[in-house]
């Protein structure tokens, strides 16, 4: 079972197209496995893109960690490696983690992330590393920006849930 966000108001129109697959709990869905894909539409653009951001940064955290695909201090050849990079990304994979529950906290997240990924786009741009703790390259340079505008569009221009 996977618990996903909190259930929509109840409405007469809704409460017709709600699935059998949904289960209320205290405050939660309750998927059951076999419905978990169908189910998942319930689940908000932002709420979406910030789970896909968790994922994201857990997976890239982890692989700086490890020493396959490192080339000359790079992942991938591209991607400057340093032990405290992969910790602002599993850091910031477990806040998602924790961001993508409400819609709420999906938007609080993008807009606190956005200006960390601001933060290390700008100053990477300009001198090449954060503050001498770590080196960014000019892939890193170009993932921060695009991160940034992803998280600024979801956080502060996106209408909606």
């Amino acid at each position: 079972m996977v618990a996903v966000g909190r259930p929509p108001t109840s409405n007469a129109s809704r409460a017709n197209r709600t699935p059998e697959c949904l289960t209320e709990t205290p405050g939660f869905f309750i998927l059951s496995d076999e419905f978990a894909m169908i189910c998942y539409t319930y689940v908000m653009k932002r709420q979406k893109l910030v789970i896909l951001l968790a994922a994201f940064f857990l997976i890239f955290g982890t692989l700086e960690l490890i020493p396959l695909g490192i080339i000359s201090g790079k992942m991938f050849g591209l991607f400057e490696v340093a032990p405290l990079h992969s910790i602002v990304y599993l850091l910031s994979g477990l806040a998602a983690l924790w961001g993508f529950t409400t819609a709420a906290e999906a938007k609080l997240y993008c807009r606190i992330f956005a200006g960390l990924y601001a933060l290390m786009a700008i100053i990477g741009w300009i001198q090449g590393s954060f503050f001498n703790l770590f080196s960014l390259s000019l892939a890193d340079n170009i993932l921060h920006s695009v991160l940034t505008l992803l998280l600024v569009w979801f956080g502060l221009v996106k209408k909606g849930k």
